[in-house]
């Protein structure tokens, strides 16, 4: 299927990193099953995908944490360790 925001090539499966804010509490939630168009990044994920999201969004959320970081299939934030092994840059 052609990509909705460019229209330069077509998604493919991929991963996606999805972020929430809301009443000062931030949700990222990565690894996400989704459509990614290669050329623009834009992305789409099934109805399940969705719902599932707004399920790990409703625990974030109820968990009292400010900021947290999920992995889509999880069911608990990964560690502060863990995000900064994702986010580290490498020194050459």
């Amino acid at each position: 299927m052609r990509c909705y925001e460019c229209g330069k090539a077509d998604y493919v499966p991929g991963t996606a990193t999805e972020t929430y804010e809301s009443d000062g509490v931030t949700t990222i939630i990565i690894d996400v099953p989704a459509h990614v168009c290669p050329n623009c990044s834009d992305n789409y994920m099934s109805a399940n995908v969705i719902k599932r999201l707004d399920v790990i969004r409703e625990t974030a959320m109820k968990s009292g944490a400010l900021f947290s970081v999920y992995r889509y299939g999880g069911d608990a934030p990964i560690s502060l360790e863990a995000v900064a092994e994702l986010i580290a840059v490498p020194h050459d």
